[in-house]
């Protein structure tokens, strides 16, 4: 593999609330970040290892927080507004 060549998917990691909803991709390294942490959990991993100089694994491909995060819709904002142009005169 060339230097500088990246994938993409590999360098990714779906983040799960702890009750499984999907809140957002983050870089690997910020996956293993919080696994070190103890702040999640390990679901799926990719094939890519990474090795250190005692320590070796594979790169996490979808981790979940042990702890649940409330967050507010997202979607409320815009349906809002999508409701508000289509309202008649």
């Amino acid at each position: 593999m060339p230097s500088g060549h990246h994938e993409t998917g590999m360098e990714q990691a779906l983040l799960l609330n702890a009750s499984y909803e999907p809140l957002k991709v983050v870089h690997w390294q910020k996956a293993i970040t919080l696994w070190c942490q103890g702040k999640v959990e390990v679901i799926a991993v990719h094939d890519r290892e990474i090795r250190g100089v005692s320590v070796s694994f594979k790169l996490p491909s979808v981790i979940r927080l042990l702890r649940f995060v409330k967050l507010k819709r997202r979607f409320d904002y815009v349906s809002t507004a999508v409701v508000r142009t289509r309202r008649p005169n």
